[in-house]
């Protein structure tokens, strides 16, 4: 009994030191990556209307469905389906998750996702591309969606996958930069794509700025140098994340809020389960309804915060990126009656 006790506490000392090797092989890649920084050549940053608006107002849907695949059908027919946000695309699109670790949703958008996105654009005649990197901690990002399943799901839907830590970057300067007053170096890929998706999850993140959905998702395309600066310039984390922003433009967001972490982020957290789907044309207004919604169910880092006035959103408008002035688009999948009092908190929250 003594010998199997200790054959176990050896194997699971063994398992640790097994992990902990892999992230540091994975974090000084990223840095050897961040120390190395070439680029082809420099671009202006691309901006494109929000396809999703009414009379001034971003159009957000708030879907309360415990599918997500139902979820994301209804919020897309809320705020007039895909259409807008491929409407004239000439090039390739891509589509935009998070796989910042190989960690299940919340950490990381659901396979379940990756294969509705590739068959919501295949359906309306695109041949879509998907596009990633992971963090420091879980490269090469192409054995993150191996771990994940998201790698299987692309192998048999015959979609290709951009993995950015193994290809091509370009500088992209904007006229509206900022704290980038140098430019940002992002995915080449990314910069060329015609049309972006975004398929963001909803979560705190405990070391940059309290919150990652669709604002911070524009991190996995920025190359390892400037994402670096994120980690040294804590004062100023949130901001630095909303100003990347400038760089890559998203046409569509959809994000699953099925689960959600309350605490912790991005890649372990205290689980809750709001059970819902937002969509819309603009990364701003996901950001403060999400943020609401992680508000009401008591996240720590937006404890007694006006969501408004978080610096990740508030800079982000600020620069005009997008905006809180929303209108919002509420369907009840589930017959919820919590769900309504849901909707009356972030209504009252974002003032609208």
């Amino acid at each position: 009994m003594f010998f199997i006790r200790v054959s176990l506490i050896n194997l699971k000392i063994h398992t640790l030191q097994r992990e902990l090797m892999k992230t540091s092989i994975s974090f000084a890649k990223f840095m050897m990556m961040a120390s190395r920084a070439t680029y082809i050549y420099e671009q202006t940053a691309k901006s494109r209307e929000n396809k999703y608006k009414k009379d001034g107002k971003s159009l957000v849907s708030l879907v309360r469905a415990d599918d997500r695949i139902s979820g994301y059908k209804k919020a897309l027919e809320l705020i007039g389906g895909v259409e807008p946000a491929i409407e004239g695309a000439e090039g390739s699109v891509m589509i935009k998750p998070n796989f910042n670790s190989h960690d299940p949703l919340p950490a990381s958008t659901h396979p379940e996702t990756i294969s509705f996105a590739v068959d919501l654009l295949r359906e309306n005649g695109i041949e879509p591309f998907i596009g990633e990197m992971s963090g420091p901690n879980w490269l090469p990002t192409r054995e993150t969606m191996r771990k994940n399943g998201s790698l299987a799901i692309a192998e048999e839907k015959c979609v290709r996958v951009s993995f950015f830590d193994e290809g091509e970057w370009v500088l992209v300067r904007s006229e509206k930069e900022v704290l980038w007053d140098k430019g940002v170096i992002v995915a080449k890929d990314a910069y060329e794509a015609d049309r972006i998706l975004y398929f963001p999850c909803m979560k705190t993140h405990a070391p940059a700025g309290g919150i990652t959905m669709a604002l911070k998702l524009t991190m996995g395309a920025i190359h390892p140098k400037n994402r670096m600066r994120i980690h040294r310039d804590r004062s100023n984390a949130r901001k630095l994340i909303a100003e990347f922003n400038l760089f890559l433009p998203a046409d569509l967001i959809l994000l699953d809020g099925t689960l959600a972490f309350i605490s912790g982020g991005p890649a372990k957290g205290e689980v809750r389960k709001p059970g819902v789907v937002i969509a819309s044309g603009d990364r701003v207004a996901v950001d403060a309804v999400g943020a609401s919604i992680l508000k009401a169910l008591g996240a720590e880092p937006l404890e007694g915060k006006d969501i408004k006035k978080h610096d990740q959103i508030a800079w982000a408008e600020n620069l005009g990126i997008g905006t809180t002035n929303i209108e919002l688009l509420v369907e009840d999948l589930e017959g919820d009656p919590s769900f309504n009092e849901l909707v009356k908190y972030v209504e009252k929250e974002l003032g609208i």
